[in-house]
């Protein structure tokens, strides 16, 4: 289990170097964690001040989809006793709900799993990654 985990955690790292977003050499020797000099990133948060991802074709584009499916073998786990549910809250009222894939999109329970679970693990990613961002714009970090 540790070593299938450590596989996991190193394929998504090795995918991660491979992006364009990241920092630059100069920014690396100097220390500076942000993204802010990161030619693109700055030309991904301009566009994406004007384009939506389904405009630009990119919607579809997760990398950690792939990983996941490589090392998780969701035909076992659809025949096991383990059911996978997604919950989200209303900041506002502060009432939950329960989302599945196959309310949301009316994927099909056997192909489902993937789905529900790439969509788990890509919201937290990104919510972190806003944390970290405003942070370090309004110098918390």
């Amino acid at each position: 289990m540790r070593a299938a985990l450590e596989r996991f955690w190193r394929r998504v790292s090795s995918a991660a170097t491979l992006s364009p977003v990241r920092r630059g050499p100069l920014d690396m020797l100097l220390g500076n964690w942000t993204l802010d000099n990161s030619p693109m990133f700055i030309a991904m948060d301009m566009a994406s001040r004007v384009f939506s991802p389904y405009d630009l074709g990119v919607a579809a584009f997760n990398p950690l989809r792939n990983i996941l499916a490589e090392n998780i073998d969701f035909g076992r786990l659809r025949k096991s006793q383990i059911k996978i549910f997604i919950t989200a809250a209303n900041v506002q009222t502060g009432r939950g709900a329960v989302v599945t894939v196959l309310a949301v999109c009316g994927a099909t329970h056997k192909t489902s799993y993937l789905d529900i679970v790439v969509s788990a693990m890509v919201g937290p990613m990104v919510a972190l990654a806003a944390v970290i961002l405003l942070g370090s714009l309004f110098g918390s970090f």
